[in-house]
């Protein structure tokens, strides 16, 4: 981990507050008994377009939901909370990380550890793009959209 100068606090508290809206959502809806989901923008080349005007590729408003209803989705929302506690730590300690980093310390989380870079790298830019107020998307997300929806 990197020791950075401090972060605007203002900017750090929406980022927190951001994240506490995920796990808010994910505990009340297992608190009142539903299985608990996170939706996410869909990655799909129909779902992103170009904003000529802020010259950036943004996200439309197709949405998935990733469910709790099967092992591997819940699998997924319990990485999803593991990342948003060591997000969460690195805002409060004013500290980054890499994606790498992250890989490599979710070995200590147990049955949540993810088994491959591209498990977290995903998980990483789901999270970015969920909670991202500009909608905007990296040429990375853009490329990976495009080769999902030609298949290669």
């Amino acid at each position: 981990m990197t020791n950075k100068k401090k972060a605007d606090p203002a900017a750090s508290n929406k980022a927190v507050d951001a994240l506490y809206a995920i796990a808010e959502e994910i505990y009340d809806e297992l608190d009142g008994g539903q299985i608990p989901k996170m939706k996410i923008p869909l990655r799909t080349k129909a779902n992103i377009r170009f904003d000529p005007k802020h010259a950036v590729w943004k996200y439309g408003h197709l949405m998935g939901i990733r469910s709790a209803k099967k092992l591997k989705g819940a699998l997924m929302l319990l990485r999803t909370m593991y990342v948003l506690e060591f997000i969460r730590d690195m805002i409060r300690e004013s500290k980054s990380s890499t994606l790498r980093e992250m890989y490599y310390i979710s070995e200590g989380w147990d049955i949540a550890k993810f088994h491959a870079q591209e498990e977290s790298n995903l998980l990483a830019e789901d999270l970015e793009v969920s909670h991202n107020s500009s909608g905007r998307t990296s040429n990375c997300v853009r490329k990976r959209a495009e080769r999902a929806s030609s298949g290669t």
